[in-house]
């Protein structure tokens, strides 16, 4: 039987982009050098690193400090500089820093890896709460936003604001292997594995049989002190063994990145990339928020300095990458600037610098270089200090810090210490041991402790015998111990030791020299020996209060006992420690610890842990709502499981979600631990819902008030819910909420303590319903835990009696006052996870105001009353309708209100006295009298009516809501919990007595709908102002239900041949590679197999469902998505857990990554193959790219399964089996979304990746076709099962994820007959011939079908002796810029023949002759418009229309204008392509929009492929250039993008070109 270790870790691409393991070729990416650049371009400056505790460059650290634990120094980074020129502002800053040890990398100092770092200051960040900042002109700034030298503070003059950080960071880090692309996990000190598949021989290749392997290796430091790994492994092309060396350069056995799978190597975490992302109509840029640049740093990070750090001196730096292989070097100056340009040239002129630098907004300038290194370091010096010499005796070896140190080089006293181990009464089988602390390199030692007769009496003797109950620990690797404790029970002496060695052995220290095995007696043996020696057992009481008594384990004292050499009797050392030259040095450098026993003696601590399952309040009929297990005061734990119980009136009102039972329960945050088990099964007969989490090796630490479990149900509706009522008046209570709402409580509860039946493998077991296992894997369940039940309570009334308030500030100003602040206050508020408003100005109001120098972009900004992300705020229509929007989009989890806070603040300021005057006189404005006798004019500022107003979703014009209230659940309360009141700005003017009532006029004007062939015009509602009248115009469209009717058809059809010609615009390109003639194709395996076929649970064969290519390319890549539905999702289990899906033998890629282990929540099967440096060639024609091996379970399962998906039984005649297909299909393409950090990326569901240089180009979509696979699972045929028989196979074939159907196409319309309105339009008999052989169906994600090909339309009206005229499309879509006045050229578009053969494609006409005119009528943010063509000027109604697409040059977010945001989408971009992720402009459902986006998005050579490839793409370039023109354009220069780029005028294709 094949045997293989489960696999550590299966990430899924979205958590490999989290951690952010990059390849080199994409490490840092930033800008280059530019070509016309020719000296070092800014303003000049310099770096600073200083120590902020002691705010200068060097820092003191005692041994004592590092010996008692890491020591963490914040370090901060400052820009010191004069300010920069407005025409070349900071928009840019990379930083790189390293550590090193004796000296700077600059005088030869040596890179040290032991020192690492953490928490680095992200700018972009909110922090938890805000602080209020003394700002240098006088007044104060409250924000949550960390403040640095470059923050974008808004204002002067004692008015301030910073709402938005405008600017965009980037930090960088595990390691993993470079030969399998394998992430290097922890395994235990100075070890590491990773775990991969491969073929051993090519006999198990050529049968498929692939094994796994975890690869477990030693750390290991090479001359240049960098750790590394090495390793022998099969080679997949001759399978010969080779070795494999892998630095690992930040390797520390004091320091791992937790992962769920466990922890994880480090890789760098000291990097820092800053853009600054600019603000709409604002030109000034950045500049020193203090104006001294060294007032405040520009980011912050921890150094941290392990426990155990020999004395020495350390820098930490600053640092470049160099142009050839992004390794560190020394920091890049100005002096370096030419030699740094010609080497990064020599490396061709697409290779991107990752050095540390500013980049600053001029082009032709932007890259900037400090002057000097002098002061980009911090120094620090641990204990005594010292240069960093090397010595020529003795050995170098690995200490527990990762760096090298002599041999016999003393760092504190070695300590053996005994442990105090803690247990309760009556444990079983625990381990303690002797640790090793501040060891030496040893060849041999022994010890030996002894048991006093308390501590004997209360032990118990292991299971496992004394013979093997003690064992080595891990803190030395020398062979031949010798362990006896078969005195244990009478001297009491425990005696160990290993024999001397030839070689030394270097310490791990922390791990145990030795472990022993114990049990401890029950309870009463314990209180009874506790009163037999009163005063030998002590009593205490641990941090968490429980009381304990401790029973000592001492070492014995120095000495000898008798012992045996061969047959002769001989005085046996009790101790010694033999150094690496074999001298004992027991006596002289050894420190002896005792330990001790500690049995706790009560039962019930201070604080229990607390499982609660929650009280979820819903209403009648919700649907689709979660309640969780919540945990309270939890603790470490590497284990547990429950058991909850719905009682039969709770079941009476749930309805099982949408998802299912197998998905509707899964893990919460409470902890991290995999494999999760969750059975909702018996949710509607015993109620009992199962739930438990697989122990693990590791533990893992609680997030109180998180959920250990949550459950997705939906409630009945009212009626339902009423007669449960009635029908359980004793089991449902009655309630009132604090806002006087009625409710019904359905209660749900933990299950009584006990078992029940489970499986384990093929047997039925007993089952714990409960199990809560400590950091030590123990059982705390009964002793440590307290189960609190739940409930679902559901509303039976709509009001509260106390509304939450959203009032409008009443704001006193004066005339003339600039830059004042107003909000809306929140007042009683709920938990939300998001709210929406709108307020309006009226005429009398607006005409007062003056907007903020801030401009309607941040005028308005989110407050402290909610912590909501997504805040969304719309000024534009201030001083037109007067509307007000804001909102914060829905979150997932809730956030907490600050009443009395701010939702939102707006900045204005007011006219002159004069216009306030004379405003107020025009309208009548009231007036007010305060306290102090100041009169006042009194401006409203209210809440508009409850409606709707148009907005944007994607491209759809949709009705937004004008309000919404989430609650805690996200229902929306706005019109039951939520009472709104207006405000007003306040406005004094002291020689005014009069009040004047506000006068009023309303009048509505009745909009009309035209409607005339069956086309329904609706004209716009107007509003008509006037003095003193306010006009409001409400828009009623009635459209009468269209009746159509079709009189019996003539059809006449003719075969033609379709053909497709495709253009594409000229761009640019590297030199591709070229592709092989016809395509390839990616197949899914097709595969019989029998019930318990496979390894798990059946047979010891390996089950293979192979993903296939036939005619592969030499490639950098590639990636796919596979769909597993419900029924093969249930069916298959994967056979080696996550490590069920391997690379196969198709090509040898440096790296596999799949996220198989999570298949089974959505389906989807996603993989990724990727190359290292170069590209790698196919080993055949025709191969397997990845294998996933599965397992079948037994047959009453296959057909249950079957059964419940509703599959048909079916025979296969040249088999004579029965069978069912479980089918196994390629998703369609697009992408799906994958987090990364507090990002949201877009990954692509395919990639085939070429060898263009330097990364590939992705030719996927031109150059593959899919074939869907199946499982066709053998079963017996019950007799009275019905069949269906197949004699033949079906294939569909995909081509690109585009489902394409040929067939004979005929369509004909006849007479037609519709009414609209009231309107009645006939059209006469019409004879339609349409003439096509391959009509091509295309299905996008969102259900679009494009038709295109030769589907051809044939009318008799209006042409020359009544030929027919075939059209058909020349390219799926065609892109256009709004303001292009160039007639459209209809070969693009179309081809035009009559039947006669003669080609009149230049005789089509459409009803708007040019991309601007069609723009214009359009009216909309940018249009998708399918054109009907017209000849002779009929409309060719029923031929196909060219669909274009039409935008706004630079308008990346598709919103109709062209501002900063667009800037920084672009600049998002880059950034997310740089880091290897796969963004997209759009939500990526929309191939063409996404290619609309990215053309118009695209300045410099308007690429219309929508994606980066070869030289088309989406750059900083760009973003720049939107920047500039936005710039230009606020500042009133009426500039043209070939102002801002001339390369456009010799761009072929262009609009601009001349």
């Amino acid at each position: 039987m094949k045997k293989r270790s489960k696999k550590v870790l299966a990430f899924g691409v979205a958590a490999l982009m989290a951690l952010s393991s990059l390849p080199a070729s994409i490490l840092t990416a930033t800008a280059a050098i530019g070509a016309n650049q020719t000296a070092n371009g800014g303003t000049s400056y310099n770096f600073v690193l200083k120590d902020m505790a002691t705010d200068s460059n060097t820092v003191e650290v005692s041994s004592d400090d590092v010996a008692a634990g890491n020591v963490t120094r914040r370090i901060g980074v400052y820009i010191d500089s004069e300010e920069w020129a407005r025409d070349a502002f900071i928009q840019m800053v990379s930083l790189n820093w390293t550590a090193t040890t004796g000296a700077t990398l600059e005088n030869g100092g040596k890179e040290n890896t032991s020192l690492y770092f953490e928490n680095i200051l992200d700018v972009s960040q909110k922090n938890s709460k805000s602080e209020t900042i003394a700002m240098p002109g006088g007044g104060t700034l409250k924000t949550a936003y960390p403040m640095y030298c470059l923050a974008k503070v808004l204002g002067a003059g004692g008015k301030y604001k910073y709402p938005d950080p405008y600017a965009l960071v980037t930090t960088r880090q595990i390691a993993v292997d470079k030969v399998f692309g394998s992430a290097i996990m922890d395994n235990g000190a100075n070890k590491v594995k990773f775990t991969y598949a491969y073929y051993a021989s090519q006999a198990d290749k050529d049968a498929k049989n692939r094994s796994s392997k975890t690869q477990e290796c030693d750390v290991q430091t090479n001359e240049n002190g960098v750790p590394y790994i090495t390793y022998d492994y099969v080679s997949q092309d001759d399978f010969s063994t080779k070795t494999a060396t892998v630095e690992l350069p930040y390797y520390s056995v004091n320091h791992f990145v937790d992962t769920q799978a466990g922890k994880a190597v480090p890789d760098a975490n000291n990097f820092y990339l800053w853009q600054y992302k600019g603000i709409q109509n604002d030109t000034s840029g950045t500049s020193f928020t203090f104006g001294d640049s060294m007032a405040k740093t520009f980011t912050e990070f921890d150094v941290v300095i392990p426990q155990g750090t020999p004395d020495g001196t350390y820098y930490v730096q600053l640092c470049s990458r160099s142009p050839e292989d992004g390794s560190i070097e020394a920091l890049s100056t100005a002096a370096d600037f030419s030699s740094l340009k010609d080497r990064q040239q020599a490396m061709g002129t697409k290779l991107e610098d990752r050095s540390t630098f500013i980049g600053c907004s001029s082009q032709s300038a932007s890259y900037c270089l400090p002057q000097s290194a002098d002061t980009a370091y911090v120094k620090i010096v641990v204990g005594e200090g010292g240069e960093e010499t090397t010595t020529t005796t003795g050995a170098t070896t690995t200490t527990a810090w990762g760096t090298t140190t002599t041999a016999g080089e003393e760092d504190g006293k070695p300590t053996w210490k005994i442990e105090d181990k803690f247990v309760e009464p009556g444990e079983e089988e625990f381990d303690i041991g002797v640790s090793l602390q501040n060891g030496i390199n040893s060849t041999g030692l022994q010890g030996t402790m002894v048991l006093p007769e308390v501590t004997r009496k209360i032990l118990v003797e292991s299971a496992f015998g004394v013979a093997t109950a003690m064992g080595a620990g891990d803190a030395y690797d020398i062979s031949g111990g010798q362990f006896n404790m078969n005195e244990w029970n009478t001297t009491g002496r425990l005696y160990w030791g290993f024999a001397a060695s030839t070689t030394y052995s270097t310490p791990n220290n922390g791990e145990n020299i030795v472990t022993m095995t114990w049990s401890v007696a029950d309870k009463a043996t314990i209180e009874k020996v506790v009163a037999e020696y009163p005063n030998d057992v002590k009593k205490g009481t641990d941090a968490n209060g429980k009381t304990y008594y401790s029973f000592p384990i001492k070492w014995e004292e120095d000495g000898t006992d008798p012992g045996m050499s061969g047959d002769k009797q001989v005085d046996r050392a009790r101790y010694k420690y033999l150094d690496e030259d074999s001298q004992d040095v027991y006596k002289t450098n050894l420190t002896l610890k005792d330990g001790s026993i500690n049995v706790y003696m009560d039962e019930v601590s201070t604080d229990k842990t607390t499982w609660k399952i929650e009280d979820k309040f819903v209403e009648p009929g919700e649907e689709e709502f979660d309640m969780g297990v919540i945990l309270k005061d939890g603790i470490n734990s590497t284990g547990l499981q429950g058991t909850m119980v719905l009682p039969e009136e709770t079941r009476k009102i749930l309805v099982e979600s949408a998802f299912g039972v197998a998905t509707a329960m899964g893990a919460g945050e409470a902890y991290d631990i995999s494999g999760g088990q969750f059975n909702m099964n018996e949710w509607n007969t015993t109620g009992r819902l199962y739930w438990g989490f697989a122990a693990s090796t590791t533990y893992s630490t609680p997030n109180n008030g998180e959920n250990i479990v949550t459950m997705t149900w939906s409630v009945a509706d009212k009626a339902t819910i009423e007669k449960v009522i009635a029908e359980y008046p004793n089991d449902v209570k009655k309630g009132t909420d604090a806002n006087g709402k009625t409710y019904y409580s359905f209660p749900v509860k933990w299950e009584e303590d006990g078992t029940d039946p489970g499986m384990s493998g093929d047997k039925v077991v007993d089952r714990a319903r409960y199990k809560y296992l400590n950091e030590d894997s123990q059982d705390v369940y009964k002793t440590a835990l307290a189960l609190e039940d739940g409930s679902i309570n559901i509303y039976m009334d709509e009001t509260p009696t106390d509304k939450t308030t959203w009032k409008i500030e009443d704001k006193f100003v004066e005339a003339g006052e600039e830059e004042f602040d107003m909000g809306v206050i929140l007042k009683d508020g709920i938990n939300s996870t998001g709210l929406q408003g709108t307020m309006v100005l009226p005429e009398e109001t607006r005409k007062i105001l003056v907007e903020s120098a801030f401009g309607v972009a941040t005028a308005m900004g989110a407050g402290e009353a909610y912590d909501i992300s997504g805040g969304q705020f719309n000024m534009n229509e201030w001083n037109t309708t007067g509307r007000l929007y804001w909102g914060f989009a829905a979150s997932t989890t809730y956030s907490t209100p600050n009443n009395g806070e701010n939702i939102v603040t707006m900045t204005w300021s007011v006219a002159d006295m004069a216009t306030v005057k004379s405003v107020a006189q025009q309208y009548g404005v009231k007036t007010g009298t305060d306290e102090n006798g100041r009169t006042y004019y009194i401006f409203p500022v209210k809440w508009e009516e409850d409606g709707t107003d148009p907005g944007m979703s994607g491209d759809k014009v949709v009705d937004r809501a004008r309000y919404k209230y989430l609650n805690e659940d996200s229902q929306d309360v706005y019109k039951t919990a939520l009472a709104l009141e207006d405000g007003s700005i306040n406005i004094y003017v002291d020689d005014v007595t009069t009040t004047t009532t506000e006068a009023t006029t309303t009048t509505t004007t009745k909009a009309t709908t035209t409607t005339t062939e069956a086309t329904t015009t609706t004209t716009k509602a107007t509003t008509t102002t006037t003095e003193a009248t306010t006009t409001t115009t409400k828009a009623t469209t009635t459209t009468a239900e269209a009746t159509t009717t079709t009189a019996e058809k003539t059809t006449t059809a003719e075969k033609t041949t379709a053909s497709t010609a495709a253009t594409t615009a000229a761009t640019t390109t590297t030199t591709q590679a070229p592709l092989p003639a016809g395509k390839s194709v990616w197949s899914i395996g097709k595969i019989w197999a029998n019930p318990g076929d496979g390894y798990v649970g059946g047979s010891v064969e390996d089950l293979d469902l192979p993903f296939n290519i036939s005619n592969p390319i030499k490639s950098y890549g590639l990636q796919g998505t596979v769909v597993f539905d419900k029924a093969t999702r249930e069916l298959v289990e994967l056979a080696w857990g996550d490590a069920s899906a391997s690379m196969g033998d198709l090509y040898n890629f440096s790296t596999f990554l799949s996220n198989l282990g999570s298949y089974k929540t959505d389906g989807k099967f996603f993989y990724v193959l990727q190359a290292g440096l170069t590209a790698e060639n196919p080993a055949a024609s025709e191969g397997t790219a990845v294998n996933v091996s599965i397992a079948i379970p037994d047959e009453a399962t296959v057909k249950s399964v079957a059964a419940e998906n509703g599959l048909t039984l079916q025979y296969d005649a040249e088999k004579n089996v029965y069978y069912y297909e479980f089918p196994v299909k390629w998703s369609e393409d697009g992408t799906d979304p994958a987090p990364s950090g507090s990002q949201t990326a877009y990954r692509k569901r395919f990639q085939y990746l070429d060898s263009t240089d330097p990364e590939g180009r992705n030719v996927f979509s031109d150059y593959v076709t899919l074939e869907d696979g199946w499982i066709r699972v053998i079963v017996s045929k019950d007799a009275e099962t019905t069949t269906s028989t197949t004699e033949a196979t079906t294939t569909t074939t995909t081509t690109a994820a585009t489902t394409t159907t040929t067939a004979e196409v005929t369509t004909t319309t006849a007479e037609v007959t519709t009414t609209t309105a009231e309107v009645t339009t006939t059209t006469a008999e019409v004879t339609t011939t349409t003439t096509a052989t391959s009509a091509t169906t295309t299905t996008s994600s969102e259900a679009t079908t494009t038709t295109s090909g030769e589907a051809t339309t044939t009318t008799t009206k209006g042409t020359e002796e009544d030929k027919t005229v075939s059209v058909s499309l020349v390219a799926d879509a065609s892109f256009y810029f709004s303001v292009d006045e160039r007639p459209f050229n209809n070969a693009d578009l179309l081809k035009a023949t009559l039947s006669d053969g003669s080609d009149v494609t230049n005789d089509i006409t459409f009803e708007c002759k040019t991309p601007a005119e069609l723009y214009e009528k359009e009216g909309k943010a940018y249009c998708v418009v399918e054109m009907t063509p017209y000849y002779n000027g009929e409309a060719l109604a029923d031929a196909p229309k060219p669909k274009v697409y039409i935008g706004i040059k630079g308008d990346a977010q598709l919103d109709g204008d062209v501002d900063m945001d667009d800037s920084f989408e672009v600049l998002q971009y880059y950034s997310y392509s740089a880091a290897g992720r796969f963004p997209t402009l759009t939500d990526g459902k929309d191939a063409n929009l996404e290619k609309l986006a990215y053309f118009l998005s695209d300045i410099d050579t308007e690429s219309k492929l929508g994606k980066n490839e070869g030289d088309t793409a989406l750059s900083m370039d760009d973003a720049f250039n939107i920047l500039q023109y936005v710039s230009y354009r606020a500042a009133g220069r009426n500039m043209t993008w070939p102002d801002v780029v001339p390369s456009l005028k010799t761009l072929k294709g262009s609009i601009w070109a001349e």
